[in-house]
This record gives structure tokens, sequence and C-alpha cells, in this order.
């Protein structure tokens, strides 16, 4: 049991290490593109995946974005976004969303994202009971079809008390609405819950959700055509 143990700890090292070097390799690739000063917090996507995420974005002319948890990611996928296209950056967190706002009236990338804010409150999806996004402002406000890329990084879930499958109902929610073609990244994979319901989703779209601990500690899946760093 030691050995094991002794294992698994040189594994984790080895998966950190890994993951630090892709995010200054990531950073060094993203801060040139920005006029001003983006803050990384400790909630932040990591550098890595934000850089995943925009060579898709940005490669596959991905042109309908839903993103539920917005932050450094939402600045930097709306600057790489192909021009026409929309970004709609979801939030619980009304004063922050302002904050994110600022950074991008900042860069001149305000009028490509539609932020919404909408407050959590109890709702069941399925067998599924939790607090999640408001239903009724996601309905009024997020693309009715043709969503070609998801990024789930909200609310809260696995720490101080959240639940460890609050973001299970993106893809219930949002199912009717994907395009034919589309790719969805689930963050913090590291927990139980998110790989929990990266499982669940495969199941239920009939893809399959690589997790990518090394650079990032997120789940990635597509269907359809598209290329996939």
């Amino acid at each position: 049991m030691n050995n094991i143990k002794k294992i698994l700890r040189i594994f984790k090292s080895i998966v950190r290490s890994a993951r630090s070097i892709h995010d200054v390799s990531a950073l060094i690739q993203l801060l040139p593109l920005l006029k001003h000063y983006i803050p990384f917090s400790s909630m932040a996507m990591s550098p890595a995946e934000i850089a995943k995420i925009c060579n898709d974005v940005s490669i596959n002319s991905r042109n309908k974005i839903v993103e539920f948890g917005s932050g450094a990611s939402t600045v930097f996928i709306a600057k790489l976004m192909p021009m026409g296209s929309l970004l709609y950056s979801v939030d619980h967190d009304e004063h922050w969303l302002a904050i994110v706002s600022a950074w991008l009236e900042n860069e001149g990338l305000r009028d490509r994202v539609v932020m919404i804010h909408a407050p959590l409150e109890q709702m069941q999806v399925g067998t599924h009971q939790g607090f999640w996004y408001k239903r009724s402002v996601l309905e009024a406000s997020l693309p009715t079809d043709s969503v070609d890329c998801l990024v789930v990084d909200g609310p809260p879930a696995g720490a101080s008390g959240y639940e460890a499958m609050a973001r299970y109902p993106a893809v219930p929610v949002l199912k009717s609405r994907l395009a034919r073609n589309y790719s969805i990244y689930l963050d913090d994979v590291v927990r139980d819950g998110e790989r929990k319901i990266a499982e669940q989703w495969g199941q239920e779209l009939g893809i399959t959700f690589q997790l990518r601990l090394d650079t990032g500690g997120y789940a990635v899946a597509k269907r359809g055509e598209g290329y996939m760093d």
C-alpha cells in the first residue's frame, strides 16, 4: 500500500510539472495578444486550456460560442474569434461580470460578447437537482440553435460547500441547441464530480470525452468535422 501511495505522489508531481510547462508556454502565446493586463486568479481557467480553446475557435471558425463562467477566457476567446462570431458568456455574479466587461471594453472587444447575468436558482434536470443558472434568463438570452462551442467553467462546484455535480445541467439544457459539428470543454476534471459529469455527458451525446490532465485539467469532446489539438 505504501508503494502505491508513493507511486501516486510521483505521478501527481509529474502531472503538475507538465501542467506548469504547458501553462508557461501558453502564456507566452496569449499575453502579447492583449493591450492591457488581465489577472489570472486561482479560480481562472488555466492558460493552457484557454489556448486550446482559442485554437479550436480560430481554426474551426466557431461562431456561436456559449461559456458558463466568465473570466480571462472570455477576453482571449473574444480576441481570437472569427469576425462575425458571437460569444455568450454567462455568470451568476453581477459584479464580476462588470469587471470582465471592463476588460473587454479596454481591449475593444465588448461588441463581440453577450454578457448574461443569470442568478443561481434551485432546479431539477432529469434526476439531478441543485443550483444552476436561472432558466428563464437563459431561455431569453442564449441562441436557440447552432451552438458550435460550449465551454463550462461554472457555476462554482465541488469546493467550499458547492455541490459536486453543479455543472451537469449544461449539456441537457443546451443539447437541442447544439450545431451539427461542435466541441465541448469542461474545466476542473481533476475533481471526481466533473469526471463523472464528463462520463454522463458522453453517454447522453454518444461521444467520448478526453481527459487532458497534463494541459490544464479539463475534458474535451467534439462531434463532426474539425481539428482538435
